[in-house]
């Protein structure tokens, strides 16, 4: 027989902790600045989602983005502009908002155990920031209809100071997140 602590599912406290990382990415979202050239604005919450793999680990880092993803799909306003819909999916962002999904896989799946070095989660988190553009790229580039160097001109080359240093960030708060998660009596989130 299985101990409690041992059962597959989610603790409340994991619930918690997706939620929190799925609230956290919304209100990102709101912090935006419009590209004039570009359908896709700069926004924050791409930092949300690879934070949500550096400190929670892949599983609940997915499940944090899978549910920002869901929610917004389902209409709930917290995709970039209070917006929400299947049709924000389907439009020239929506390949960025699945590339969330695997940016906390990547980062979780590279960060090196809960209490990793700054610099083991800083190129975790390079890497999945990089992750984000895979499905962005492709599918702006379907939505558009644009060639590849005109994909990379509006949909990479503009943000790729913002996320030097918001993979600069991740990198330096990760380790202080794992302190103060273990101070608070917390079990260290497993990949």
């Amino acid at each position: 027989m299985r101990s409690p602590s041992s059962r597959p599912g989610w603790a409340p406290r994991e619930v918690a902790l997706a939620g929190l990382f799925a609230a956290l990415t919304a209100v990102g979202a709101q912090i935006q600045v419009p590209l004039p050239f570009s359908p896709v604005p700069v926004v924050l919450s791409n930092f949300f989602a690879i934070l949500a793999g550096l400190a929670l680990g892949a599983r609940l880092g997915v499940a944090s983005q899978v549910a920002y993803v869901a929610g917004g799909a389902a209409g709930l306003p917290i995709f970039a502009g209070f917006r929400g819909g299947v049709s924000v999916l389907a439009g020239p962002t929506g390949g960025y908002l699945v590339g969330f999904i695997l940016a906390a896989a990547v980062a979780g799946g590279l960060r090196g155990g809960p209490a990793g070095t700054a610099r083991r989660a800083t190129w975790s988190a390079a890497a999945a920031a990089a992750s984000v553009y895979v499905p962005g790229v492709l599918w702006l580039g379907v939505v558009t209809g644009a060639g590849a160097h005109k994909v990379m001109l509006i949909g990479v080359l503009p943000f790729l100071p913002g996320d030097a240093l918001k993979v600069l960030v991740a990198g330096a708060v990760t380790p202080s997140l794992a302190r103060i998660a273990a101070r608070r009596g917390g079990r260290p989130a497993t990949p």
